[in-house]
């Protein structure tokens, strides 16, 4: 049976939401460890990047790390392959150190408990001020690897990308010169998201490092924390944040979390090569906009006072307008907007719109994720793929240059699409 039609649905909503268009030494400057309250599960990892938490200051970055069993903490911290720190906290499973960077542009860190030799973990920081906004259009792309929702699931995420010769046994980059595309939703529902982000963060330097790329594209889960809609944090992601004695958000805030900081620098909307990349899917509505145009105003929004506060019911009208603030809404959750979008699969009827997307961006095909289906699969005549899962991320989707398609499994499964 034919799928029902969204047409008049379609057109409602349009009419209801309009759119809006060189370092010594570091002075050890804060130590401190915190007991933990409550029983933990035993089934949950928050040791090394499991559960850390980076800010960072305008003269100084503070690193939160949780041990995997009550001890004392250490610290180390090295660049250009020296030793330029070396720190100590107090028995517990929560430590803190901050330290001065000093302009330290790269430094890597080494930390976790003095007594247990099993805690031992490595992360890699790139230090480079204001961090640089991710490109969105790339053309001459060989090889495009696409993952659709992830929601905190690394085990499937890292399985997917070993299958595909894409990281090797130490997780780390070996797929070259290319493409892999995250198309949103890293939060949320699983328990390792703040593993996946910080695996990501590293990836992506390691791929440009041999000529290739990692794209992370914003989604609707991703707004969601920045604006403190946790309805669907995972309990294990919860109790990192409370043995770090912050807010769930503060751990993913745009101006002082790093991984935040990171994030925010992402766009909403990529296309590579002759193939368009949105989490919920680009509509006619928003074809006024370029692609450069929509991330810039998406990097802008993030960055204004009023972002932090969207979902205040009432809003401070002493500091923001309400026209401001349904301006914003607008932008970020309408359910039109391209982080949200669900109709080009849940109908078949959308099809001139979809020509006319792809038209006006230059594309012959429309990838997305977010409305769930069993299995990778096309829409429209093939124009489309969707790639988020219901048992999700189990399949990536892999597009060669001269369009073949493929899909790969967690069995390292390959098929046609």
């Amino acid at each position: 049976m034919p799928r029902k039609s969204l047409t008049p649905f379609f057109f409602a909503i349009i009419a209801v939401f309009p759119l809006v268009a060189a370092l010594h030494s570091f002075p050890r400057l804060f130590i401190s460890s915190s007991p933990v309250t409550g029983a933990l599960s035993k089934e949950f990892n928050f040791y090394g990047e499991y559960g850390l938490y980076i800010k960072q200051h305008e003269n100084e970055i503070e690193v939160n790390w949780i041990t995997q069993k009550e001890d004392s903490g250490y610290l180390q911290i090295f660049g250009e392959g020296a030793l330029l720190g070396d720190y100590s906290t107090n028995k517990s499973r929560s430590h803190s150190v901050r330290f001065d960077p000093q302009g330290l542009k790269q430094c890597e860190l080494r930390y976790g408990g003095r007594e247990n030799s099993e805690d031992r973990n490595t992360t890699t920081l790139y230090l480079n001020g204001k961090r640089k906004r991710s490109p969105a259009t790339f053309n001459q792309v060989d090889s495009i690897f696409v993952v659709g929702d992830v929601h905190g699931k690394f085990e499937e995420l890292t399985q997917l990308l070993r299958n595909a010769n894409l990281i090797d046994s130490g997780r780390r980059w070996i797929g070259g010169r290319g493409h892999l595309v995250l198309l949103g939703d890293l939060f949320d529902r699983g328990p390792d998201v703040t593993r996946v982000l910080w695996f990501l963060y590293g990836l992506e330097a390691q791929a440009r490092q041999q000529g290739g790329f990692v794209h992370i594209v914003l989604g609707n889960h991703e707004i969601m924390t920045f604006v403190n809609d946790l309805r669907y944090v995972s309990e294990k992601e919860s109790l990192i944040a409370a043995l770090h004695r912050t807010a769930y958000a503060k751990m993913f805030d745009i101006r002082e979390s790093l991984l935040g900081r990171w994030l925010a620098s992402k766009p909403g909307i990529i296309k590579i090569n002759n193939v368009l990349f949105a989490h919920g899917g680009v509509v006619p509505n928003y074809t006024s906009y370029s692609i450069q145009a929509f991330n810039d105003s998406l990097f802008s929004y993030m960055h204004e006072p009023v972002f932090a506060r969207l979902l205040d019911d009432p809003i401070d009208t002493t500091r923001f307008s309400r026209a401001l603030q349904r301006n914003r809404l607008d932008f970020f959750f309408s359910p039109i907007s391209p982080f949200w979008f669900r109709g080009y699969v849940l109908s078949d009827t959308l099809g001139k719109h979809l020509d006319a997307v792809l038209k006006r961006y230059g594309a012959q095909l429309h990838v997305i994720a977010h409305t769930p289906v069993e299995t990778i699969k096309t829409f429209y005549n093939g124009k489309l793929i969707a790639t988020n899962l219901q048992n999700a991320p189990t399949e990536m989707l892999l597009l060669v240059k001269r369009h073949k398609r493929l899909k790969h499994d967690l069995s390292g499964k390959v098929s046609e699409l």
